[in-house]
This record gives structure tokens, C-alpha cells and sequence, in this order.
């Protein structure tokens, strides 16, 4: 038999046998819910009637689907997680706004950076190795902490440390002005010194290394001017080094002939 207890109206005639069951409700937006809800919602969000028109594409919906094509092959299916989603969403849009990319804004739609940069949950936990940020729960704001020269690191919340300090622990990173020679936190060098990798030199400088360099070493040097030949982004001045073209470049205004319309 059930017994039911019932409690006086004025305590508000609550029946213990009458709770409602049911666990806590999901509060996730439906439209950045998982992977391919996510990137329906970015390319809505790129795909304006400017960018549209300027890149040729046949209709609104044509460049959504491009769009959210391209958008799967910078965000995995595994390990993503919706608890930044929006904010990116909101940075694609005013990136897009002017279908035009600075720096800045090339490096949220093109690399996941900026407010794009918290999107994924990655396989590796804290402390171990990785080679880029989403290889690491950035959604907890890990990073990859990469050593000097090294071409992987483990997956830390960086300590940023002040000139002069040690950054021998893994997650020990230099503040502005300075790196980390392995030990200390060092001022950064200026122009025609000697290094071996680019955090050494001054912000606007690189570590140019000639092709005939016997140790591995070079000189600080400016960075590449706008328009340019370049590589990589960490050549140019500008901080964009543009696809397309291969060149150091300050802003791109799409149009139908450019790289970046292919996805659009």
C-alpha cells in the first residue's frame, strides 16, 4: 500500500507522492548544439548579402552550404562543445559584416582564433604533450604551452611571468617584452642580435635565418612589409599573411577571384 502524505493547505498542500519526476533541463541552444548545428549557425552568420554578391556565389543558401563545409574542417566533430559557441558566432558575423578581413578578423574565420580560440574540448588533458591549442580542453582555457624552439608542449593554463622571473615549470610562459631562455624570463632582443627562434626577438622583428646558417642561428630583423612575399603569418608586419596570394596583407576585400570566396 502507498501512503501518501498530505500537508495542510497553508503549508502549501504539498503531496509526497505527487513530485514530478524528470532531471535538470537542457539549456543548450538547439542552433550550436553539437558540430553541424554549430557550423550552420557560423555560416549563417558570414553568408550576409554583401559578402554573398561580392563572391559571386548563386544564392544565400548555396554559400551557407560552403560555408558550413569549411566551417567542419576547422571545428572537429569530437570534442566540441557548445558553452562559448555564441560569442564566436557573433565575432564570424562582424567579422563578415563588411565582407572584408583584417588581421584580426582573418584569424577568427580562418583559424579559429580571437573568441573562436574556446570551441573545443581536446583528447589531451593537463600536462600532457600536444602540438596545437585544440589538441587541449580549451574550453577550460588550456593551451598548448610550447618551450622556445620546440615544436610540441603539453597542455597548461599558462602562467604568465614577469621579466627576470623563472620559467622553467611547464606552464610558465614570459610576459610582453620578454622570453623564456629555458630558465629565466629575458628581455627580447633587439634588431641584428643573434637568435634562433622568433619569440626571441622584439615584438616587430623575426628571427631571420639564413639557408646557410651552420648552427641554426640568425638575426633579429624587421618583419615583413604589406604586400610582401611570405609564408606564414608570423612574417608579416601586418600579421596576415594572405593565401591567395602569398603576400604580407593589411585587409582583404572579397571578391569573386579570392581564395577565401572558394568557401563562401
Amino acid at each position: 500500500m502507498i501512503k501518501c502524505l498530505i500537508v495542510p493547505l497553508a503549508l502549501l498542500a504539498f503531496s509526497a507522492c505527487s513530485v514530478e519526476a524528470g532531471g535538470p533541463k537542457d539549456t543548450v541552444d538547439p542552433a550550436v548544439k553539437n558540430q553541424s548545428a554549430f557550423c550552420t549557425t557560423w555560416a549563417k552568420a558570414a553568408c550576409n548579402e554583401t559578402v554573398v554578391a561580392n563572391c559571386n556565389e548563386v544564392d544565400t543558401e548555396t554559400c551557407v552550404l560552403h560555408q558550413s563545409a569549411f566551417c567542419q574542417t576547422l571545428v572537429p566533430d569530437i570534442g566540441y562543445s557548445p558553452s562559448q559557441a555564441q560569442d564566436c558566432i557573433d565575432a564570424v558575423k562582424a567579422a563578415y559584416a563588411d565582407a572584408a578581413l583584417d588581421a584580426t578578423e582573418a584569424l577568427v574565420v580562418l583559424r579559429l582564433g580571437g573568441a573562436c580560440s574556446h570551441l573545443v574540448a581536446g583528447p589531451d588533458r593537463a600536462g600532457e604533450a600536444c602540438t596545437a591549442d585544440t589538441d587541449c580542453d580549451t574550453t577550460k582555457n588550456y593551451s598548448c604551452v610550447i618551450k622556445g624552439a620546440d615544436t610540441t608542449g603539453t597542455c597548461q593554463i599558462p602562467a604568465i611571468q614577469a621579466n627576470g622571473a623563472p620559467c622553467d615549470a611547464l606552464a610558465m610562459t614570459c610576459g610582453g617584452g620578454a622570453y623564456c631562455d629555458g630558465e629565466n624570463c629575458l628581455v627580447k632582443k633587439a634588431k641584428d642580435k643573434t637568435c634562433t627562434y622568433d619569440a626571441m626577438c622584439a615584438d616587430g622583428l623575426r628571427c631571420s635565418i639564413p639557408v646557410d646558417s651552420t648552427d641554426g642561428s640568425g638575426t633579429c630583423d624587421d618583419k615583413l612589409a604589406s604586400k610582401t612575399a611570405c609564408s606564414f603569418d608570423g612574417e608579416c608586419a601586418t600579421g596576415f599573411c594572405y593565401e591567395n596570394t602569398m603576400v604580407c596583407t593589411t585587409k582583404v576585400v572579397l571578391t569573386g577571384a579570392d581564395h577565401i570566396c572558394d568557401n563562401l
